[in-house]
């Protein structure tokens, strides 16, 4: 590795270091859940791109976590991370066209926030998830999403239609 690589590198790491400190500093935690990130080469990366997302910082803030959850006391738990970031907290609807950079917009209900404060929210769901496991393959998590969805709209349906019913009987 050349020597400005290498500087490029520890300066990195010492930013992520000073960050993850900072960070179980300013939060008391019992237990940190992280979404399990391994980056799938794609042609849009490159091939370099590729090879550093798979291994360079994805590396080092990892690393940093283990460390400072280990010097913290704090239980660091990895979960699956299919469509954290696509999947509406309204409705649970799943889709890719939900989520434009920070800004969530549900395609389905209509539902605005900020993208990645919903998807903490889902990651943080997800570990409560006895159906979503680690190594449960995306598209099966996909498949289960979906199902939810179906399940919630049928009960949504079938609430309205009893609730005009009791709105008459309220004892008027």
């Amino acid at each position: 590795m050349s020597k400005q690589r290498e500087f490029i590198k520890k300066e990195v790491q010492k930013e992520i270091g000073t960050a993850v400190n900072s960070f179980f500093k300013a939060e008391p935690l019992d237990v940190l859940v992280v979404e399990r990130l391994d980056f799938e080469s794609g042609s849009f990366y490159g091939k370099r791109t590729n090879r550093l997302l798979k291994t360079w910082h994805k590396g080092l803030l990892q690393d940093a976590l283990v460390k400072g959850a280990q010097m913290n006391s704090v239980q660091l738990e990895e979960i699956n991370a299919a469509y954290t970031s696509q999947l509406c907290r309204a409705c649970d609807a799943v889709d890719a066209k939900n989520r434009k950079g920070d800004q969530f917009a549900c395609v389905h209900c209509g539902h605005k926030g900020d993208a990645n404060f919903g998807a903490s929210l889902n990651i943080r769901d997800r570990f409560y998830d006895s159906e979503i496991g680690l190594y449960t393959p995306y598209m099966q998590v996909k498949k289960l999403l979906m199902t939810r969805h179906r399940l919630r709209l049928s009960s949504q349906d079938l609430n309205a239609t009893r609730c005009p019913s009791s709105a008459n009987n309220s004892g008027v």
